[in-house]
């Protein structure tokens, strides 16, 4: 709770106040101050959950995404070796044609 002093500054319409009503007075002003903390607390707080499901779902698509790039990697490697064989069996064919053509 604030001091007095500073509550009389702020407040000054409460300086006739009994000693007991100003204590009440306090009481309610620091009351109202936590739960305006309080709320603001909770907006916060939904705020980084918010933040914490976007982050989880950026780093799905992201899992998804180097899945998917795998894959790729992966098909590219057995397409390129296959061209590569395929690229061999015809030239031995072709050389095994002309030799037999011969």
């Amino acid at each position: 709770m604030i001091p007095v002093e500073q509550f009389l500054a702020e407040h000054p319409e409460k300086g006739d106040l009994s000693e007991s009503d100003l204590t009440i007075a306090r009481i309610e002003h620091e009351h109202r101050g936590r739960l305006a903390l309080e709320e603001q607390r909770q907006r916060l707080l939904k705020k980084k959950e918010g933040l914490i499901q976007a982050n989880k779902k950026r780093k799905d698509d992201l899992a998804n995404l180097d899945k998917d790039l795998e894959k790729f990697i992966d098909v590219g490697s057995v397409s390129k070796n296959t061209s590569i064989q395929l690229i061999w069996y015809f030239r031995l064919r072709n050389r095994s044609r002309r030799h037999s053509s011969k």
